[in-house]
């Protein structure tokens, strides 16, 4: 999940940095188990952005559930 919130905050070259992270394991995970992250943006202004994400296994059961907020740093990620 956090890799998904640094993927998508980051993915139009605008820099942000994690100010927030809250998760919420909501099921047991097996070894074997395949995850996916699914990342949506919630709120976004000019410094900070509000991203769900929503963590499910290979039956499509949601294991977790995490809210991350970012800030924007005023720098480009190709810049860093």
């Amino acid at each position: 999940a956090d890799s998904a919130l640094a993927f998508s905050s980051n993915n139009t070259n605008d820099a942000s940095v994690a100010l927030n992270c809250m998760i919420s394991f909501t099921k047991a995970v097996r070894l074997g188990d395949t995850l996916t992250a699914e990342s949506i943006l919630i709120a976004d202004t000019r410094k900070t952005a509000v991203y769900d994400i929503t963590v499910t296994n290979q039956h499509k059961v949601m294991v977790a559930s995490f809210r991350g907020t970012v800030y924007k740093i005023d720098k480009k990620v190709t810049d860093l």
